[in-house]
């Protein structure tokens, strides 16, 4: 029959079994263990402890002889040495947070030239406390302009390892002024940009005209370059038709384009 000792799961990676079985007081806590997983060597320990407390009743009750009690004084040294032990290094392995799943209080945010900086709010789905669990870096120190930027979270205190995710701040949007039709055509005007929303800020304008307000039927859209533009006339659409349409900004980062929320739509019929 197979000892007990032999399946110790918590035995150092230096010690043989049958040594600590022979001589438990050799066992030494500066040792590398190989704990395989030491959040369930309560439990472990526990239920060893158990089944000692059975087996002195046995051996009580059988009146065994001095040697084999000897021997069991001996496994009972052991595991409580084994238990000493995880139980230092259970509060020295820290948790990794590596590749966790982190939550930001928000990912996307409009342009208004002041900074922003999204919170985290979860790790791997667990609230940890910023500053004593972990410390927090933004790819760049004072993120306002239209872009995409990162995230990194460093484990401190128990925790280690890092994990990363990302938020966006988008452009401003505009509004439609006014919408003229034409000839199987419309003429779109939006409000001008002011100062603080120059070319460092926006690229351009993308329109969008469809025959239905879910923007599916007869669907057009047409980028406009610069953010000085105000208007553009757009043709090719089909004649006597009720026409929806909305409109926003972009800016291009890094050869990405990055695009404001849409305004609000406005409606024209084109002349057949």
């Amino acid at each position: 029959m197979k000892r007990i000792v032999d399946t110790m799961p918590c035995e150092s990676a230096a010690d043989d079994p049958k040594e600590i079985w022979e001589d438990p007081s050799h066992i030494d806590g500066n040792e590398t263990l190989a704990v395989y997983d030491l959040y369930k060597m309560d439990s472990v320990m526990s239920k060893l402890g158990e089944l000692g407390s059975e087996l002195l009743g046995i051996l009580n009750n059988r009146n065994t002889d001095a040697k084999a009690k000897a021997a069991f004084d001996k496994l009972m040294q052991a595991t409580a040495k084994l238990d000493y032990i995880c139980g230092e290094r259970r509060g020295q392995v820290k948790i990794s947070i590596s590749g966790a799943k982190i939550k930001l209080s928000k990912y996307s945010y409009v342009y208004n030239g002041k900074v922003r900086k999204p919170s985290v709010k979860t790790i791997g789905g667990k609230y940890l406390k910023k500053g004593s669990d972990y410390t927090v870096k933004y790819s760049v120190s004072s993120p306002k302009n239209v872009g995409r930027y990162t995230v990194t979270v460093t484990g401190i205190g128990k925790y280690k390892g890092t994990a990363k995710s990302s938020f966006r701040i988008l452009p401003k949007g505009t509004s439609l002024r006014k919408l003229s039709k034409a000839r199987k055509a419309v003429k779109v005007v939006w409000k001008k940009q002011s100062a603080k929303m120059a070319k460092s800020r926006i690229s351009g304008y993308q329109i969008q005209l469809a025959t239905n307000s879910k923007f599916t039927k007869n669907k057009k859209t047409v980028t406009v370059k610069g953010y000085k533009k105000t208007s553009r006339k757009i043709t090719k659409l089909k004649g006597g038709k009720k026409y929806y349409v909305k409109i926003r900004t972009y800016k291009i980062v890094g050869g990405k384009k990055y695009y404001s929320p849409w305004s609000k739509a406005k409606t024209v019929r084109t002349k057949k």
